[in-house]
């Protein structure tokens, strides 16, 4: 039997996923392992699925710094960072600070080194815009693939989930891949890691 890939995710390399450090624009970012960056608004569901990925939900909740909107979380699972970019389109936020959050995304994808690719939440009843589709050209300069996660999908029945189906051929072009998740009823994870996987597969 071969050695399981260092890089490949089952569920015990999951459980031991682990926080890395928090970084500010300027800082030295990590450069060793391939990178896949996540994205979407303050109400995304962004936390609770990656809580799911990484099976343990305070290093998720105890590694943010409230209040620090520019910073970028570097997580690891396996032989790959997840790195959770700040939330944005938080109403309550003032025209300064939804700005730095903007910088921070672009001062990361600037200066990161390994990242393979992206993926984006956004609420299943939501539809893009200005904000989502800046993002989507933004990794389609840096030629790194962008796929649109609509999160909190549980809370769709059919009918709704068809609709939203027929909307989203309107937009589904601008991304590599659209995908129904829902970290709170684990649909759409195991997909997910799988891409994950070759994700590392295909950078190792």
């Amino acid at each position: 039997m071969k050695p399981q890939d260092k890089r490949t995710l089952d569920r015990e390399t999951l459980s031991k996923g682990k926080f890395i450090q928090s970084f500010a624009a300027g800082n030295q970012l990590p450069n060793d392992l391939p990178e896949v960056a996540f994205l979407g608004r303050s109400n995304s569901g962004k936390s609770t699925l990656l809580s799911s990925l990484i099976h343990n939900a305070s290093i998720v909740k105890t590694s943010g710094k409230p209040g620090s909107t520019t910073t970028v979380n570097y997580f690891q699972i396996g032989g790959i960072y997840l790195v959770d970019l700040p939330g944005y389109g938080y109403a309550k936020r003032s025209k300064n600070e939804r700005g730095q959050l903007q910088a921070a995304i672009d001062w990361y994808l600037a200066n990161t080194k390994n990242l393979v690719a992206g993926f984006l939440l956004l609420d299943c009843l939501r539809s893009p815009e200005e904000e989502e589709f800046k993002i989507a050209e933004l990794f389609a300069q840096n030629h790194k693939p962008l796929s649109l996660l609509l999160s909190k999908a549980d809370r769709l029945n059919q009918k709704e989930t068809s609709q939203v189906v027929r909307k989203i051929k309107e937009f589904e072009n601008k991304f590599f891949e659209v995908q129904f998740i829902s970290a709170a009823k684990g649909k759409g994870i195991a997909p997910l890691v799988e891409r994950l996987n070759s994700l590392g597969a295909s950078s190792g």
